[in-house]
């Protein structure tokens, strides 16, 4: 997907790192993000764990639903994820990648998101 009057881009791609630097990442992004399960307007956690994560200098914070998420700084991962990832992507200048990523974390299968739009 490349719509550019929209700033929207998607993509796959595999094969780019082995199966246990995978793993290896996984692991530290599940145990060294600092998630939170914000209340949604029912005053109940959402069924999710989210982080907001932003380039140093960035202070935006990222809203949804009407919850917003404070950022926090990227982490020397997601640095390193990036230094491997982006070139891939065509992106091989640091100038070029993103300057905020939002995660989430789905613990099991009781987690979830409902049927939206990214707008």
């Amino acid at each position: 997907l490349a719509d550019a009057s929209r700033r929207c881009f998607a993509g796959l791609l595999q094969g780019v790192l082995p199966a246990a630097a995978l793993e290896d990442f996984f692991e530290r992004i599940r145990d060294g993000t600092a998630w939170s399960q914000p209340l949604g307007k029912k005053g109940i956690p959402i069924p999710r764990k989210t982080a907001w994560m932003v380039a140093p200098g960035c202070q935006c914070y990222y809203m949804y639903g009407g919850i917003a998420v404070d950022p926090q700084v990227y982490p020397p991962w997601m640095t390193e994820l990036m230094a491997l990832v982006m070139p891939s992507c065509g992106l091989a200048s640091k100038a070029d990648w993103p300057n905020s990523c939002n995660l989430n974390l789905y613990e099991d299968g009781g987690m979830s998101v409902g049927w939206h739009a990214d707008d």
